[in-house]
């Protein structure tokens, strides 16, 4: 198995912004095939981000929080 360095919450959330429809933005799923990482790795950083402040969940749909 080939090592990979995580993903940068950051470069992950800049990504989900790519194209979207803001202040939604595009899905985890459509966001890791875009970067090339797994659909549990997005998880996490989702996860990461919402606890960070800087996104919330919004029915089905990420939601950037305005600073």
């Amino acid at each position: 198995s080939s090592y990979q360095a995580p993903i940068d919450v950051q470069r992950f959330l800049a990504a989900a912004q790519m194209n979207a429809d803001l202040p939604f933005l595009n899905g985890r799923d459509r966001t890791a095939k875009m970067l090339g990482i797994t659909c549990a790795d997005a998880k996490r950083i989702v996860e990461e981000l919402i606890k960070n402040g800087q996104i919330k969940v919004e029915g089905k749909r990420l939601r950037l929080i305005s600073e």
